[in-house]
């Protein structure tokens, strides 16, 4: 086996990846969209300006084995301390603009693991030189997963410090054969809620939920989710995800490249003529994940056009055949209630032994006992 090491500057072409990502990902060495050529890339000439690429690519053979592909840039873990960080490519994106890419990982093989994977690990950890890093931040990816395993393992050998910066969970629902064999595990009051929010649309007019079956329908109908959705936040005091114009721009590139592999579903759930729900979906591998919606809101309660469009959304993927509806992160009430299983997505960050690193963690522990003793203080107060 042997490793090709590809670097290259902020914003320059990465097209030397493409053939042996794509390669993997035929394979079958990539189960999430995230993680595909097609996010990535897009991902890259988005916001590929202000960082550097690591890529190294594990040949076995003529055989591509796996790829690591991280990005290099200067960020602040808090006010006081930076640090030159890798991340996974498609990740680390300003809050402003993060397209929050989850399910992040290694295209890998099958078969391949650990052994590819581990030495990955160990020979990216073990670099040096003109590659020094001082972080590693693994953004979103599940505990169990090949990046997760392989670079905890390879972390723990050195006595690197491995740790978890958050720990969230993803609802999303194990698809039954049948819509009747679903609601049957949902609630009695969630069933009640569906029926009454359905009833109470059709009252208004006729119901219609419908794909976009063009590229330019899809970009028509992203267009009218960016605008319900930016109503129903800015009405909240948020700017809404769409007041950025990188990930505005982000997802059209994404969903011109993707919309004739068949990866993005865009629906819109009509009263008439007139808009209350907008979903944006991605399928692969038949699986389809929820990414973003745009909803209208009702003074009338009952009326959840969101609800009632997820619920279409999950009969026409059981009718099509689809595994799983995954909701992606977050513990919303509406997600919860319509799931029926969930997983636990992490962030991992991975750090050398350092002057800067012993500081930073003493001060974070004198926060928390500081922050401790001024709990301990109100609640005594307030008993």
């Amino acid at each position: 086996m042997s490793f090709e090491i590809l670097q290259t500057g902020p914003g320059a072409d990465i097209g030397r990846l493409e053939a042996p990502w794509k390669e993997l990902q035929e394979a079958g060495g990539v189960s999430h969209p995230m993680y595909s050529w097609e996010w990535v890339s897009t991902w890259w000439e988005t916001f590929g300006q202000e960082r550097s690429l690591l890529a190294l690519v594990r040949r076995e053979g003529n055989q591509v084995v796996t790829i690591g592909a991280f990005v290099r840039r200067r960020a602040r873990l808090n006010r006081l301390f930076s640090f030159s960080r890798l991340e996974l490519m498609g990740t680390g994106e300003e809050e402003r603009d993060e397209v929050f890419s989850e399910y992040v990982d290694l295209p890998t093989r099958p078969g391949g693991f650990p052994e590819a994977a581990h030495r990955l690990a160990d020979e990216l950890l073990d670099l040096g030189g003109d590659n020094e890093w001082e972080d590693l931040v693994l953004h979103r990816v599940q505990p169990d997963s090949i990046v997760c395993r392989a670079f905890r393992r390879s972390a723990e050998k050195r006595g690197l410090s491995f740790s978890y910066l958050w720990v969230d969970r993803s609802p999303y629902v194990k698809l039954p054969p049948s819509l009747a064999e679903y609601g049957r595990g949902l609630s009695s009051n969630r069933r009640q809620q569906i029926r009454r929010g359905i009833r109470a649309l059709e009252r208004m007019g006729k119901v219609f939920f419908e794909k976009a079956g063009s590229v330019d329908d899809a970009l028509s109908t992203l267009k009218l989710l960016a605008e319900l959705h930016q109503r129903y936040w800015r009405k909240r005091g948020k700017p809404g995800v769409f007041s950025s114009s990188r990930f505005s721009s982000f997802h059209e590139r994404f969903i011109q490249r993707t919309f004739p592999l068949g990866w993005p579903e865009l629906w819109t759930l009509r009263v008439g003529t007139e808009a209350v729900a907008c979903l944006y979906n991605l399928r692969l591998r038949g699986n389809v994940s929820f990414y973003q919606s745009g909803i209208r809101l009702f003074d009338d309660n009952r009326i959840r056009p969101g609800m009632i469009a997820h619920y279409l959304a999950i009969e026409e993927a059981i009718e099509t055949g689809a595994k799983q509806y995954d909701f992606l992160l977050g513990e919303s009430r509406y997600k919860v209630s319509l799931s029926n299983a969930e997983r636990e997505l992490v962030t991992v960050r991975i750090s050398k032994p350092s002057l800067k690193e012993t500081v930073r963690r003493a001060c974070e522990a004198a926060t928390r006992r500081v922050r401790n003793v001024i709990l301990v203080h109100r609640d005594g107060r307030t008993a």
